[in-house]
């Protein structure tokens, strides 16, 4: 929603400094390229991240003990590392069963 939102704004702010540097030349021109970057990175920010896999890396991988709430699922994920390539890639974590 917030993506969305920023993405929605920016678009509109380009579109009206495009329109000022049009009718007031390159006085306008610094917040057109801020518009635009911000369009950019609201664009392309939701590449950035990698999918959570739901099974165990293949041989290779070592988990680096980080481990975080994913936001869009609130599934705990740990975090594994490939010292061969300095890949990362983020497993939904296995909770341990919990006896009461």
């Amino acid at each position: 929603m917030l993506r969305r939102a920023v993405i929605l704004v920016a678009a509109v702010a380009l579109v009206a400094s495009l329109v000022a540097v049009w009718l007031q030349g390159p006085r306008a021109i610094p917040a057109a390229v801020v518009a635009a970057i911000v369009l950019i990175g609201g664009l392309f920010e939701n590449h950035r991240y990698k999918a959570v896999l739901s099974q165990q890396p293949p041989r290779g991988w070592e988990a680096t003990g980080e481990r975080f709430i994913d936001p869009e699922t609130g599934e705990l994920v740990d975090v594994y590392y490939n010292s061969a390539t300095g890949e990362r890639c983020y497993i939904a974590a296995r909770m341990p069963f919990m006896r009461g």
